[in-house]
């Protein structure tokens, strides 16, 4: 989706996980399963400074703001609650305003090192209930994603990577139908290229729970996705001229994982009630990072 892809320029560098239980993977029998990370009861550090990402914790979920200024967190029974309301954003900021729930990992985690076609998954509670649009504000958006990055050295593609999003609420301007969108273009501040696809109706990425809504709800549902070794040799080939060259998946790592809140207004932004905005509210809890099939 390309004005997600635009998101993900805003990011940096965050990402997201947890999960009180572990969800299984819905097709095929039981495989071995090596959690990653997985959210305590506890409420997640606030990164208020998301800029310097030698304060993002690792091994921990934290959350950080971009281009929001005073924005509000707050943690009870439904989780972490999120509000991302671009009225509140320092004017003039930018048109993206993006709060990222993250996860970083602090060793190297090579899913595919050893040949084998393990999944990297993403589980996770949420709700979304209330999303507002006004005065053409482009959209709303919540996803969850997963982080590759080549991690050998000298090569052309050495430091690049995916990002693969999975979007599970999309409230957006004008009547477009959202099916798969990717690849957005080559993200140079990230040396990434993002590929995109609402839950339910996925390529690229297996949907293992849940479907993107363009409806808000208030009822925690559950929601979920893998991406397994033929997923990524496919994205790779697909990205080969905007990574320079093709990455070699033994060398693939999982960096981060993230359930991303985000309002893209196209302008910057204003604290005029009568100005473009938007205004985003969400919840998440549960939230589960794991391997599945791992030896």
């Amino acid at each position: 989706m390309r004005v997600l892809a635009c998101t993900i320029v805003a990011l940096l560098a965050a990402c997201g996980g947890g999960g009180r239980s572990l969800p299984a993977v819905e097709d095929g029998p039981a495989k071995p399963v090596q959690v990653l990370f997985a959210q305590g009861d506890r409420a997640p550090v606030v990164v208020n400074d998301p800029t310097d990402t030698s304060r993002y914790p690792v091994d921990a979920g934290f959350v950080a703001t971009f281009a929001l200024g005073r924005q509000a967190i707050t943690w009870d029974q439904r989780g972490l609650g999120i509000v991302n309301d671009s009225w509140r954003a320092p004017a003039g900021t930018s048109a993206i305003k993006t709060v990222n729930y993250a996860w970083m990992a602090g060793t190297t985690i090579r899913p595919w090192a050893d040949g084998g076609n393990a999944q990297v998954c993403t589980s996770f509670t949420a709700s979304v209930p209330q999303s507002s649009i006004k005065q053409g504000a482009l959209g709303n958006y919540t996803g969850a994603d997963l982080w590759f990055f080549d991690a050998s050295t000298g090569k052309p593609t050495s430091g690049k990577g995916l990002i693969v999003s999975g979007f599970y609420f999309v409230d957006q301007s004008g009547d477009g139908p959202l099916q798969n969108y990717g690849p957005a273009d080559y993200l140079a501040p990230l040396r990434s290229v993002q590929w995109g696809s609402p839950l339910g109706n996925s390529h690229w990425l297996t949907t293992t729970s849940g479907a993107m809504s363009r409806s808000t709800w208030a009822e925690p549902r559950r929601f979920g996705y893998c991406v397994n070794r033929d997923q990524v040799l496919f994205l790779l080939a697909a990205s080969v001229d905007m990574l320079g060259g093709m990455a070699d998946i033994h060398d693939m790592v999982l960096h981060q994982a993230l359930l991303s809140s985000e309002t893209a207004l196209g302008v910057p932004s204003s604290q005029d009630p009568a100005a473009v905005g938007a205004s985003l509210t969400s919840y998440f809890s549960d939230w589960t990072v794991f391997i599945q099939g791992a030896q």
